[in-house]
């Protein structure tokens, strides 16, 4: 499984570099998701190749870590109220989740539904470089006001 992710996350940062994506200076991970942290938003894009593990396998998330299970829900709180501002500042809406209230991290994300890991890779690298950059300015936005 390792080679698939690292084969597909190698065509993945050779696409950022041809398009001067902020993405483009990440090290190849070895699993299902890359990270890149800007203005204090770190940002994962999270390419599942199974529905089993993860509802949402295509997905662009918002994380919070590092902290505690308490800041955790402050800073979650802070962006949930100022949803409807971020939401339009992106031009799309994003699933907004605390369901579980015992792990630190907190979910908000926007997924591609329709697209297939290992069928549709070119697509995916469009979905990402697109909605990945324009989630981490947003957010870097609203995280500047926080902090």
């Amino acid at each position: 499984m390792r080679t698939i992710y690292n084969s597909f996350w190698s065509k993945f940062i050779k696409y950022c570099k041809q398009n001067n994506s902020v993405f483009s200076s990440i090290a190849i991970p070895s699993g299902a998701y890359m990270s890149k942290t800007i203005n204090k938003v770190r940002v994962d894009l999270c390419a599942y190749k199974s529905t089993k593990r993860c509802k949402s396998p295509i997905r662009v998330e918002v994380y919070f870590s590092g902290r505690s299970k308490e800041d955790h829900n402050k800073d979650f709180d802070f962006f949930f109220q100022h949803k409807t501002e971020i939401e339009k500042d992106l031009g799309f809406a994003l699933v907004w989740s605390k369901e579980n209230l015992n792990v630190k991290s907190r979910k908000i994300y926007y997924s591609a539904q329709q697209l297939r890991f290992g069928e549709d890779d070119d697509l995916i690298y469009d979905f990402f470089n697109t909605y990945g950059s324009k989630i981490m300015q947003v957010f870097g936005k609203y995280r500047d006001m926080y902090f």
